[in-house]
């Protein structure tokens, strides 16, 4: 059954912020889909982007979480953070590798 219900604007502007930080987010690396099923089923919550990317070391698991304004990285820091470095640490079991969470704020300039 298709829904009528028209998302709200802050959600509208939110998905195409995450959109646009995906397009050079995933530029580099190789992008990774993540359920969120999946992530939810072990508590984890979901993540905004992931890629892999390989470097001297090795490959990385980087981890992008997208927010619209220095206050909602802040409120990433308080509330988030947690659930995202478990997410993480889920993702460096499976594929044997080390994470990095990268922060994407959205600049002044923007707005």
């Amino acid at each position: 059954m298709k829904s009528i219900a028209r998302p709200s604007k802050a959600l509208k502007n939110s998905s195409q912020l995450e959109n646009n930080f995906s397009l050079t987010f995933h530029a580099e690396g190789v992008p990774l889909l993540v359920s969120p099923q999946l992530l939810r089923l072990r508590n984890l919550g979901q993540l905004d982007l992931a890629r892999m990317k390989k470097d001297r070391e090795g490959w990385t698991v980087e981890v992008g979480e997208v927010k619209s304004s220095e206050m909602g990285q802040e409120m990433m820091e308080r509330f988030q953070k947690k659930r995202i470095h478990s997410a993480q640490n889920f993702l460096a079991g499976i594929f044997g590798v080390r994470t990095k969470l990268i922060s994407l704020v959205r600049s002044e300039s923007e707005l």
